[in-house]
């Protein structure tokens, strides 16, 4: 037997020991015995009921969406607030608008259109190691039709 076998068996034993002590040290408590699930029996069994408060419940908001037509395929557009306000109540889906930025553009295969906020899209473009690049940013939307298109979402919430 070497050096390291030896020195685990002796920690072995001196973690049995320990264990032992301190089971006796529990049990050996005035009033305390050992025994599995003690942590269990300190609070007694209860079902907990269900909260009842004193103030009534607020109503959750839904949305109810209009589905306005797209002024470019004239589809009903499933999500308003998806949607791109062009001109007072004149709305297109997020695909069409994409596609129609495609189509104005004329890109390349390298060449895509993304929504990068705001009412913005870009136009990027490879480089040479293979990252994209914001080529041209195009505004889709005024900042003042943004903002009226979010708080005519608000609003439509009941």
């Amino acid at each position: 037997m070497d050096n390291n076998e030896a020195f685990e068996k002796n920690a072995l034993k001196k973690k049995k020991n320990d264990r032992k002590r301190r089971k006796k040290k529990a049990s050996s408590k005035k009033g305390n015995v050992a025994r599995p699930g003690f942590a269990k029996d300190l609070l007694p069994n209860r079902v907990p009921s269900k909260f009842k408060g004193s103030l009534p419940a607020t109503p959750i908001k839904k949305v109810v969406e209009p589905h306005p037509l797209c002024s470019i395929c004239g589809k009903p557009i499933a999500n308003i607030a998806e949607a791109f306000t062009l001109e007072q109540d004149t709305y297109v889906d997020f695909d069409c608008m994409i596609e129609k930025i495609r189509n104005d553009e004329k890109l390349s295969k390298d060449t895509s259109v993304s929504y990068i906020g705001s009412g913005n899209f870009g136009i990027f473009d490879k480089n040479e190691e293979g990252s994209f690049v914001l080529v041209k940013k195009i505004p889709v939307e005024s900042p003042e039709s943004y903002m009226g298109m979010k708080q005519y979402v608000e609003g439509l919430k009941k």
